[in-house]
């Protein structure tokens, strides 16, 4: 199967319009990422895998119980969204520590709910909805 080429953008590209309040640590600056949502690429069964590992690495790093995991990880595309997520928190947060604050935060743009509470409710659709927000704010 042909791998579908992927665009990618300069960061700069996504924090123009920020002025003076900056997003990204400097070091970051000079990388690139991904234009698109990793999760809405098809992936063969061995890079299924690969994610559906580095998620599950992502989620115990963070602290998450194995019954919440558990939720996370099981289901079709949830790998890719969780690491689609973790992207964007990247860019958002140069401090690791104030990603996993927000994603424990309750936040008005989930109806006061926390990120990690709206992808436990709603699963891959909360977790869509959270890349979405996050990639909101990178684009503004």
């Amino acid at each position: 199967m042909v791998r579908p080429i992927r665009k990618f953008l300069p960061i700069g590209k996504f924090i123009g319009g920020l002025g003076g309040r900056s997003v990204l640590s400097k070091a970051r600056r000079s990388h690139w990422i991904l234009s698109m949502s990793i999760a809405s690429a098809p992936y063969d069964d061995e890079e299924i895998l690969a994610m559906t590992r580095a998620a599950a690495a992502l989620v115990a790093r963070r602290g998450v119980q194995d019954e919440a995991a558990e939720r996370l990880l099981n289901g079709e595309g949830r790998a890719a969204a969780l690491l689609g997520i973790h992207r964007a928190l990247r860019c958002v947060f140069a401090d690791s520590d104030r990603a996993a604050r927000w994603i424990a935060a309750p936040n008005e743009a989930f109806d006061g709910a926390s990120a990690l509470d709206l992808m436990l409710a709603d699963g891959l659709a909360g977790m869509r909805r959270v890349e979405a927000y996050l990639d909101a704010e990178i684009a503004s």
